[in-house]
């Protein structure tokens, strides 16, 4: 994960390549650690990613009918100032949406890199608790 790039990843996120090669952690302390550095397998904290490619599938769409549109309204040759107006108006609606998109996925992955954060500071919490019991 450290490593991860969309270019190196063919634009894969990332659990759909776990999944591919099959590389969910399978013992306990692999699970413990990969929820505490990646993602975390709860309801509230991890099913947005895994759902996650349908909503930026979604912010690609809204993106090229707005591009599309913008041609349209910027060559218009045999258009009619009515049919101008509706294209000015569904662009305006496909704006609208793909902004609701990005700030529900903005507060989600906020959501995650707090739950992670906790996560985390918990797992080095109880390594210190160990080492002031144990020692190194």
């Amino acid at each position: 994960m450290k490593s991860w790039s969309n270019n190196s990843k063919s634009n894969i996120i990332p659990d759909k390549l776990i999944d591919d090669k099959k590389k969910w952690p399978s013992t306990d302390d692999e699970k413990e650690n990969f929820s505490a550095h990646c993602i975390p397998m709860t309801s509230d904290g991890g099913s947005w990613i895994k759902k996650g490619h349908i909503r930026f599938e979604e912010l690609k769409m809204h993106k090229n009918k707005i591009t599309a549109l913008k041609k349209k309204i910027n060559k218009p040759k045999s258009a009619t100032p009515a049919e101008i107006n509706i294209w000015k108006k569904t662009m305006k609606d496909h704006e609208i949406d793909r902004e609701k998109i990005s700030l529900t996925l903005e507060k989600q992955y906020s959501g995650f890199l707090k739950k992670r954060s906790k996560s985390m500071n918990s797992c080095i919490n109880k390594m210190l608790d160990n080492f002031e019991l144990n020692g190194f």
